[in-house]
């Protein structure tokens, strides 16, 4: 469950979720997901409620590690980082680095610490 809904899933380049993929699975019945991942670099969470077309994603990256996550978004004009509006073309807000758009999600690096995403699913 944490693997496919919330997202949460090992990176095998970096061992022992060093650096943890963030890509939840967004469909279905499911209108929200909230789960956590123990790892030994300390709690890994993801957590996102979908209601309407807003997408709402919550995660925890812990000390000492990094993060990438695969926001699934239908467009890049509506993204919010940690409410800070994500302008198509920037690299970096708030400390998040954009790296690229491919297959419906935007993809971006992130450090440890508390990260909120806001994007548009239809």
């Amino acid at each position: 469950m944490y693997r496919y809904s919330a997202g949460i899933e090992l990176d095998e380049s970096e061992p022992a979720f060093k650096n943890t993929i963030f890509q939840p699975t967004v469909g279905g019945d499911f209108t929200f997901v909230n789960s956590s991942y123990n790892s030994v670099y300390g709690l890994i969470e993801s957590n996102w409620t979908h209601v309407d077309t807003i997408f709402n994603y919550n995660i925890t990256v812990p000390a000492n590690t990094t993060g990438t996550v695969k926001l699934p978004t239908d467009t890049l004009d509506n993204i919010k980082i940690n409410g800070v509006a994500y302008i198509p073309g920037r690299t970096n807000v708030n400390g998040v680095k954009f790296v690229k758009y491919e297959e419906g999600k935007a993809i971006f690096n992130v450090q440890s610490g508390k990260y909120n995403f806001t994007s548009e699913i239809k």
